[in-house]
């Protein structure tokens, strides 16, 4: 979803990923997570602490929980009661807020599942990248492939709703909800997905109530839910609100109604909406006052940032920190507070409770460990033939005769180049193998093809390509070493990044260097031999 310019400029992105997606469900705030130090607090709109200062973040009430991180240098995600106490532990990497019921949890290396109030899980999303919570019934989630992106929709029982297809989506509201295709042209879908508006727009809001803002080339206007204009691209930006449209117009912000007649000139250089309030702020000069619906200046200007009424009071900033002023412009709550919850600022803001969105934190360790097959090898061993291997090779157009997959100059063969798994990894198998054998031709030695001639070693390469992946080198590393039942590790040629393992006349070694695993294996013999030619300049192996 999109966000008015103006907010845009002023609101942390912290904020931005809590409004994503947003419901219009203004109603009187009785809790308000604020801190004056290191910790949030609840207190009521007379500025009297309800819930001692103890989360290092907390957000607004959502039938009836609020979402918070435990404080300490391990801070994890609960759910606490309007009486401060836990009815869901502090116990996860992420969460959204809850809406419909539900609400979005990810554990460490875990994928995104739906929990309900009494912290029971409901179902588990495996395959989603990332998750928005729910809105009518619906939730958009977003799967990943070497393809790119997309966008479906999960309904409250965890089923599919609306197949991953779009290229970005928002929120559903008022039965209908904003879609972009691959060109970037935003539409809007109904609950069962089909297209009710065509993409056409480069730019959507959601809808509320009969209305959406909408962008066309560079300015914004107003459609209806058959997707006719009934105010024409015409503005820089246009916010609904409520029974009128705030609009902005040569950058100067002002209102008017849903057929486009000006209700307040465009003259303010920032001004935020009214709401079911009879006032709203605006920036006159460098200081923030409210006007009335005529214009008037009703709260004279005197205010750092002035925020919109929710109810009976608004949120303010002087000299640094926040408070609270009642319709009058009197403090209820002088200002006194550093920091208040990114969810409540959005809330004053929009007067909409922000979904949240969070990613998974699943990562398919074993989808990537089981690419090394040392069971199998590629169908290859230590004793397979050259002539068993030439078809298997991948062709290198380089060589002097491409029909022939060996060269007497090279000793290394790829069977498998850079395989996809995932977008997180690509694996490569290569041998080495020398099939070319030295015999002397009167006085002169040659090199002649043997096609019985056996690997020197077969060799498995992870190459970890994203971050994530990265950082779950060691998992991998230890998944792929669950594998060697029965081989027995060489503590006396093992290092911190090359791990030996032997069985019989074979060794397995494994390495890891920077984003790379990899894992060889070749004759014992022929191991201690090179090993002891390496420290042993009298010792010659071949």
């Amino acid at each position: 979803m999109k966000f008015n310019k103006s907010l845009i400029m002023f609101i942390l992105p912290a904020v931005l990923l809590s409004a994503c997606g947003l419901v219009n469900t203004e109603s009187e705030l009785k809790l308000l997570p604020v801190s004056a130090g290191k910790e949030f607090q609840y207190i009521d709109s007379e500025g009297k602490i309800i819930i001692n200062p103890q989360f290092s973040e907390a957000g607004l009430f959502r039938d009836g929980l609020a979402m918070v991180s435990s404080s300490g240098d391990n801070p994890k995600v609960g759910f606490i009661d309007d009486k401060g106490m836990y009815k869901i532990q502090p116990q996860y990497l992420r969460a959204t807020p809850f809406s419909d019921g539900l609400a979005w949890v990810v554990s460490e290396n875990a994928a995104p599942a739906a929990v309900d109030k009494d912290g029971a899980m409901k179902f588990t999303l495996k395959d989603a990248q990332v998750v928005v919570g729910f809105s009518e019934g619906l939730a958009a989630f977003s799967v990943s492939d070497t393809a790119g992106v997309k966008w479906g929709f999960v309904d409250k029982s965890g089923a599919v709703k609306i197949n991953p297809q779009f290229s970005a989506v928002g929120s559903f509201s008022s039965g209908l909800c904003p879609v972009s295709n691959a060109e970037g042209k935003w539409g809007y879908i109904d609950s069962n997905g089909l297209i009710k508006i065509n993409n056409q727009f480069d730019d959507v809001e959601g809808f509320q109530g009969k209305y959406a803002p909408v962008k066309m080339g560079e300015k914004y206007g107003l459609i209806d839910e058959s997707g006719k204009f009934v105010i024409n691209p015409q503005y820089g930006y246009i916010y609904m609100d409520g029974d009128m449209c705030m609009i902005e117009m040569g950058e100067k912000f002002g209102w008017c109604d849903n057929t486009g007649k000006i209700i307040i000139n465009p003259q303010f250089d920032l001004a935020f909406r009214f709401g079911s309030a009879d006032l709203a702020p605006a920036k006159v000069g460098n200081m923030f006052g409210y006007i009335e619906k005529d214009g008037k200046v009703k709260i004279n200007p005197q205010f750092d940032f002035a925020y919109p009424f929710v109810g009976k009071f608004a949120l303010i900033k002087a000299g640094g920190k926040f408070g609270l002023i009642n319709e009058d412009g009197t403090y209820m709550v002088n200002p006194q507070f550093e920091k208040v919850s990114p969810d409540l600022i959005s809330y004053f803001l929009t007067g909409s409770i922000g979904l949240g969105s969070i990613e998974t934190d699943y990562f398919d360790v074993d989808g990537i460990a089981s690419a090394v097959n040392i069971s199998n090898w590629e169908g290859l061993t230590l004793n397979s033939t050259a002539q068993e291997i030439a078809p298997k090779i991948v062709k290198n157009p380089y060589m002097p005769d491409p029909s022939m997959p060996y060269s007497e100059y090279i000793t290394e063969y790829t069977i498998v180049r850079d395989k996809e798994i995932g977008k997180e990894a690509s694996v490569t198998f290569s041998i080495q193998i020398k099939p070319y054998t030295q015999v002397m031709d009167g006085w002169y030695p040659t090199n002649v093809y043997d096609p019985s001639a056996k690997p020197i070693a077969l060799q498995y390469k992870l190459n970890l390509k994203s971050t994530k992946a990265i950082n779950k080198k060691k998992e991998i590393t230890d998944a792929i070493v669950k594998k060697l039942d029965g081989w027995v590790k060489n503590d006396s040629w093992s290092t911190e990044t090359e791990v030996y393992y032997s069985k019989g006349n074979e060794t397995i070694v494994v390495e890891t260097s920077g984003s790379s695993i990899s894992l060889g294996i070749a004759a014992t013999d022929l191991l201690t031999a090179i090993r002891e030619a390496a420290v042993n300049p009298d010792y010659y192996a071949d």
